[in-house]
């Protein structure tokens, strides 16, 4: 069950490397937050600021699956509890996730 004001949030990295979940860095209020501090309650919040698991759309099955790798140019979404709350990607440290990505609340 999903808290309270949480949104299925869409994002997309650049770059050539793909990404394992793992590595993202979250930038929440200022401050960064490693995958782990991020999914546990360990953060300001004391609880997960965002779900998990990160989805995409396999065409070959034509269904969504969860994943554990960022490749780049492919779109995923993930649900997301505390806003806003921006994707940093590890090998550039520039933004993947944007204020203005498609928020689905």
């Amino acid at each position: 069950m999903s808290p309270p004001g949480s949104c299925n949030i869409m994002f997309s990295i650049d770059g050539i490397n793909t990404v394992s979940e793992t590595m993202l860095i979250f930038l929440y209020n200022g401050t960064r937050y490693t995958w782990w501090q991020a999914m546990t309650n360990n953060n300001e919040e004391g609880t997960p600021l965002l779900s998990p698991n990160f989805y995409t759309w396999d065409r070959d099955i034509t269904d969504y699956i969860l994943t554990t790798n960022i490749n780049p140019y492919v779109g995923y979404w993930g649900e997301f509890y505390f806003f806003p709350i921006t994707i940093l990607n590890p090998f550039t440290n520039k933004k993947i996730m944007l204020e203005d990505s498609l928020n689905i609340c």
